[in-house]
C-alpha cells in the first residue's frame, strides 16, 4: 500500500466505475474503485517529492490523471482499463 499523506483529490467516473485520484507528500499517485474500496492498479510513481495536484479527465477518448509536483512537472498518465 502506499504511503504518505493524501495532499489532494479528485472523482470521476471511469468505464463506468466511480473512482477517486489521490496525490500525496510522498510523490505516489493512486486511483481508487469507490464501489469496492480498493487500489485500481498500481500507483503510478515519478515525484520524488510532494504531488501537488490530480485531476481527472479524457485525452482522445481516453481516462487519464493529470498531475503536478512540487519539482515543476505537469504528466499524464493513463489509467488502467
Amino acid at each position: 500500500m502506499p504511503g504518505g499523506e493524501i495532499v489532494c483529490l479528485d472523482a470521476g467516473t471511469v468505464h463506468g466505475v466511480p473512482v477517486a485520484v489521490t496525490g500525496a507528500e510522498d510523490g505516489t499517485i493512486c486511483v481508487w474503485d469507490l464501489a469496492e474500496r480498493r487500489l485500481l492498479g498500481r500507483p503510478f510513481q515519478k515525484y520524488h517529492l510532494e504531488v501537488f495536484g490530480v485531476r481527472l479527465t479524457q485525452l482522445h477518448g481516453r481516462p487519464v490523471v493529470i498531475s503536478s509536483g512540487k519539482c515543476s512537472s505537469v504528466d499524464v498518465w493513463e489509467i488502467p482499463s
